[in-house]
């Protein structure tokens, strides 16, 4: 999933969930993987169909590891749909029950959580619909993801102190530590931010990623 090969890992998903039975868990690890491919590409009819199919089968109460699985793609589903208000609503509401599973110890975790925080917090930025108390706590999230991920993932949170706190050189920070390209999605976000920004030299580069791997932004910019 990460490293692009969408077809590949479409197949192996699909594989996974067919042969899954009972056995919540591996169904779980299928539909995690569709589902955030057909999120980044925007495809979201197609991730909308595979969340309501995993939906009965994540536990609600307690919640566990599946159901932090399931919150974050429900939630970049619903921030790609237009809804980052709602998507913010619904994971504030849920980050306790989700920390007390400890699944929010693992760092990569961690990460995959506060993104679609970020990046529902940044699309409400852009509208002029982030409150500055909201704000503040957004950057403290986007910080977290850019010192205490994995390295891979760091661009992610440098990309989000882009918009939330642009004192600081964080498009720079996001492309200078996406520029292996050893994960396309990041480096794309980089990329997007970055033209964003008005730096439009990296125009090429974004169209030439986006039609190799068919990414999408994660919310319009209109």
């Amino acid at each position: 999933m990460w490293s692009g090969d969408h077809d590949g890992a479409l197949s192996l998903a699909q594989r996974v969930m067919e042969t899954a039975g009972d056995d919540v868990a591996r169904y779980s690890e299928g539909a995690h993987v569709a589902t955030a491919i057909h999120v980044r590409c925007a495809r979201w009819d197609d991730a909308e169909h595979l969340l309501a199919e995993w939906e009965p089968r994540v536990p609600q109460t307690p919640p566990n590891r599946l159901t932090f699985g399931y919150e974050c793609l429900r939630a970049h589903l619903a921030i790609g749909r237009g809804d980052p208000g709602d998507a913010l609503v619904r994971l504030r509401s849920r980050d306790a029950a989700v920390q007390q599973t400890g699944s929010l110890l693992a760092p990569v975790n961690l990460g995959d959580w506060l993104w679609p925080h970020v990046e529902a917090a940044c699309a409400l930025l852009h509208r002029g619909e982030l409150a500055p108390a909201r704000r503040a706590e957004a950057v403290g999230w986007a910080k977290t993801i850019a010192n205490q991920t994995p390295a891979f993932m760091h661009p992610i949170g440098h990309r989000a102190l882009a918009a939330l706190d642009p004192s600081g050189a964080h498009v720079s920070a996001a492309l200078e530590q996406s520029a292996a390209g050893t994960v396309p999605y990041v480096r794309y976000l980089a990329l997007e931010a970055a033209v964003a920004s008005g730096e439009k030299k990296w125009s090429a580069e974004l169209s030439a990623i986006s039609q190799k791997h068919g990414f999408m932004p994660p919310w319009t910019r209109d």
